[in-house]
């Protein structure tokens, strides 16, 4: 069992991580990974191809991923 904290909940719905999400401009469908530190945040997202399909590496054994970070500004 995991450590509760108050104030903390044990679980949020899709609804409210679609609208965490949206304030950093992203989508569910396109993270591979998410970090909110007190840096800021850091993403990894798929690229797409002009059609929306994620776009496979040269290598064609995965997909193509950037790393977007957005610092925390005083």
């Amino acid at each position: 069992m995991a450590k509760t904290i108050q104030g903390v909940p044990e679980s949020i719905t899709r609804d409210q991580l679609k609208e965490f999400l949206n304030n950093f401009g992203f989508k569910p469908e396109e993270l591979t990974n998410l970090n909110v530190g007190p840096e800021g945040v850091t993403a990894v997202v798929f690229e797409r191809n002009e059609n929306g399909t994620r776009k496979l590496n040269t290598f064609g054994d995965g997909y193509v991923k950037h790393v977007i970070r957005i610092p925390i500004e005083n």
